[in-house]
């Protein structure tokens, strides 16, 4: 998961992640100051992962293994529709 909206939507994304999740932050236009029960992050083995910045190159590298990634899960070529 990519959440760059911060505190609005900042539970919903905590909560969308799956047992073993991880979820990249890298924006806080709604607010920087969220919330969470540490419980939750351990006992689902989540991971958190900040991020500030970067090239054009690196925003296209990522978005291509999400989308990589999505297609794996869906098991089809999301790019082609």
């Amino acid at each position: 998961m990519v959440e760059h909206v911060g505190a609005a939507t900042w539970d919903e994304s905590l909560r969308s992640l799956k047992s073993g999740g991880k979820l990249v932050t890298c924006g806080a236009t709604t607010g920087s100051s969220v919330g969470m029960d540490l419980r939750h992050l351990f006992a689902r083995q989540l991971t958190l992962l900040g991020s500030y910045m970067g090239t054009m190159s690196d925003c296209t590298k990522c978005w291509g293994t999400c989308l990589r990634a999505a297609e794996a899960r869906r098991g089809s070529d999301i790019s082609a529709q």
